[in-house]
C-alpha cells in the first residue's frame, strides 16, 4: 500500500507535488490513507523528529507500536524522541525493549548508556557502552561515553584517568580532533590525571569548536570546566 501511495504521489500534478514538498507531509498522507500502517507512522515520526517536533514524533511512534507491538525500529526511534523530550526513564525502557528483540543492537546499547549516565547509573551505563563497542569497535560515541564516566566519576576510587585518556584520545583521533564534545571529555581526562596544562589547551580547542558550531550550551559547559582547570593550575 505504501508503494502504491508513493507511486501515486510521483504521478500527481505539479500542484499536488507542492502539497507533498516535505517528507512529513508525504508520510502524513500515507497514514491518512492507511491509518493502521505502522511503517507509515514510524516514518512520519522520523520526519517530525528531524524537524525538532519530538512530542508529535512520540505520538506517531506510539501509534506504530499499537499496530505492530514487536516493531523494533519504532521502539528505538521512540526512545530517541523521548530523550529529545527529556523523558530519560521511559527512553531507557524503550531501549531495553529493543535489546530484548536484538541483544546486539549497538545504537540501542549506546543510547541506553547515555540515558543511564544522565540518571546517574554509571556502572550500568559503562556496561552498555562496552556492549556497543563489541559491535562497532571504532565508534567514537561509546568511547566518549566511557571516557567521560571514568574521568568524572563522583567516587574518586572509581575514577581511572589513564583509561579515560586512552578512550578519549582514541575517540578524538577517530573524529580528527574536530568534535567539541569529545575534546571536552579528553580535557576532563587530562585534568583527572593531573595534566592541567593539556587539559586547558584541549578545553580551549573544544571551546573554539563549540563556538563555531554555535552550540551555546556546550560552550557554557566548557567555559565552566576551563575556569576550574585554570584555578587548579595556580
Amino acid at each position: 500500500l505504501v508503494i502504491a501511495v508513493v507511486a501515486a504521489l510521483t504521478l500527481a500534478t505539479v500542484r499536488r507535488n507542492e502539497d507533498y514538498s516535505s517528507a512529513a507531509s508525504i508520510w502524513r498522507t500515507v497514514v491518512e490513507i492507511a491509518p493502521r500502517n505502522s511503517r507509515g507512522h514510524n516514518n512520519l515520526g522520523n520526519a517530525l523528529l528531524a524537524k525538532g517536533q519530538s512530542d508529535e514524533a512520540v505520538s506517531q511512534y506510539r501509534q506504530a507500536l499499537e499496530f505492530e507491538p514487536n516493531f523494533t525500529d519504532a521502539y528505538y526511534n521512540l526512545g530517541n524522541a523521548l530523550i529529545a523530550s527529556g523523558n530519560l526513564e521511559e527512553a531507557a525502557i524503550c531501549y531495553r525493549q529493543v535489546l530484548r528483540f536484538d541483544p546486539n543492537h549497538a545504537e540501542a546499547h549506546n543510547n541506553l548508556g547515555n540515558a543511564l549516565s544522565e540518571q546517574g547509573n554509571l556502572d550500568e551505563a559503562v556496561r552498555h557502552y562496552r556492549r556497543a563497542l563489541e559491535s562497532k569497535t571504532d565508534w567514537p560515541l561509546p568511547l566518549n561515553g566511557i571516557a567521560w564516566i571514568l574521568a568524572t566519576h563522583p567516587d574518586p576510587n572509581l575514577r581511572d584517568s589513564s583509561s579515560a585518556i586512552e578512550f578519549a584520545e582514541r575517540a578524538a583521533k577517530l573524529t580528527r580532533y574536530q568534535n567539541g564534545v569529545i575534546l571536552n571529555t579528553l580535557a576532563a581526562g587530562y585534568a583527572a590525571g593531573g595534566q592541567l596544562d593539556r587539559a586547558v589547551a584541549t578545553a580551549q580547542m573544544a571551546l573554539e569548536l563549540a563556538y563555531a558550531a554555535q552550540d551555546d550550551k556546550l560552550a557554557n559547559h566548557i567555559c565552566e570546566r576551563l575556569r576550574l582547570y585554570r584555578q587548579a593550575e595556580r
